[in-house]
C-alpha cells in the first residue's frame, strides 16, 4: 500500500493510493463490488491486461446499470459521457448523456478531474473517491464512486472508463448560480488503485 500527495484533486486529504483488496468501500458497497467484480473477471479472461471495452457485457452488470457512467477520452480536457445510469443521471439533473464530464465540476476543479482520466490512460490504474457534492440546486449528493480502465477494442489504447456511482441525497444548501451541475466538492478520501501496472505519478 502506497501513501502519496498529489495535487490531482483539490482536497483537504493526501491521495491514499491501494490494493483493490484494501479499498472497504468495495465491500461497503454493492454498486462498486459489482463493477469491480464484472471487470476483474473480464481483466483475468485477458490475461491480466485491461479489458476491451466490448468485453463488458451488460447483463453481467444488470444490477448496477443504474449506477454506471462509461465515458471516453476525447481529448485533454474532454471526457465524453456515452452511457449514464437512469440512477446517476436523476442525481445529477438530467442530460448527462453526451456531456463533458470534466465540465460538470466547478471551473477551479475541472482541470484537476481531466488530469485524473489522462492518468490513467497513461498508466492504468483504477480511482475511487468519497465526497459530498453540492448540486446547483442547493442539494448535498453523497457519492462514492469507482473508475476503471477500458481498453479500444481496435487498437488497445486506454481511452474508455467505467465507473459506479453509489449516490445518495444528504443535506440541503443554499444554491449558488453556477454554470457546472456541481457547485463544490468536499472530498473525503481518493486515490488510485494498483491494477498492476503501476500508479500515477
Amino acid at each position: 500500500m502506497t501513501d502519496t500527495t498529489s495535487n490531482a484533486i483539490p482536497a483537504p486529504h493526501a491521495r491514499h493510493d491501494l490494493k483493490a483488496e484494501s479499498l472497504s468501500l468495495l465491500r461497503e458497497r454493492e454498486v462498486l463490488k459489482g463493477l469491480w467484480g464484472a471487470w476483474e473477471a473480464q481483466f483475468q479472461a485477458a490475461s491480466g491486461q485491461v479489458p476491451p471495452k466490448a468485453s463488458l457485457r451488460m447483463q453481467a452488470l444488470k444490477t448496477v446499470l443504474p449506477c454506471l457512467i462509461i465515458s471516453e477520452l476525447i481529448d485533454a480536457d474532454t471526457v465524453h459521457i456515452r452511457l449514464a445510469g437512469s440512477r446517476v443521471d436523476e442525481m445529477f439533473g438530467g442530460g448527462l448523456t453526451g456531456a463533458n464530464t470534466v465540465s460538470l465540476s466547478p471551473p477551479a476543479q475541472q482541470e484537476a478531474i481531466a488530469r485524473v482520466y489522462r492518468n490513467i490512460a497513461a498508466t492504468p490504474a483504477g480511482f475511487y473517491i468519497s465526497e459530498s457534492l453540492l448540486m446547483r440546486d442547493g442539494k448535498v449528493n453523497r457519492n462514492d464512486a469507482l473508475i476503471l480502465p477500458l481498453a479500444d477494442n481496435k487498437d488497445g489504447s486506454i481511452r474508455y472508463f467505467v465507473g459506479a456511482y453509489h449516490l445518495g441525497r444528504d443535506s440541503f444548501a443554499h444554491a449558488a448560480s453556477s454554470e457546472a451541475a456541481i457547485i463544490h466538492r468536499n472530498i473525503d478520501a481518493f486515490g488510485y488503485l494498483d491494477l498492476g501496472f503501476g500508479l500515477p505519478d
